[in-house]
């Protein structure tokens, strides 16, 4: 059974090999315990603030440590107010846009495989196929 409504989660890292460190407020429908749908179907607070405030510069928060943590998490809470209100409330219409264009521009997963004589082929992914034609 699908989940219907509305998440709003987030994602960040810090481990060593995926410097610079960052976290996102991200915004997706559905079943956001379901990797491929959480993957296809979500965009980024940064995302819906470039569709707002056209030319406002907008990326990734840089992951805070120390003193940094409250200022940090004080600018995302205002941003997630100022810019996710909309989605927060309900009004998803920008959100579907966003959402749209982003999986328009993505490649599904692919897959590299040897085949029966030892030739590697290439194909896309089937689920991230099929969820690219679904949220694109």
């Amino acid at each position: 059974m699908e989940k219907i409504g509305f998440v709003c989660g987030g994602k960040s890292t810090s481990y060593p090999t995926d410097y610079p460190y960052y976290y996102n407020i991200e915004f997706g429908q559905g079943d956001s315990d379901d990797f491929f749908e959480y993957d296809w179907n979500s965009i980024a607070l940064w995302q819906l603030k470039k569709k707002i405030e056209i030319g406002a510069e907008a990326l990734e928060y840089e992951f805070p440590f120390g003193d940094n943590v409250k200022m940090s998490v004080e600018k995302a809470n205002n941003d997630l107010i100022k810019y996710g209100r909309a989605f927060l409330n309900g009004d998803i219409e920008l959100f579907l846009q966003t959402r749209s264009e982003q999986n328009k521009n993505r490649e599904p997963y692919k897959i590299t495989k040897p085949d029966a004589k030892g030739d590697y082929k290439t194909t896309y992914e089937p689920l991230s196929a099929l969820q690219k034609k679904k949220y694109s």
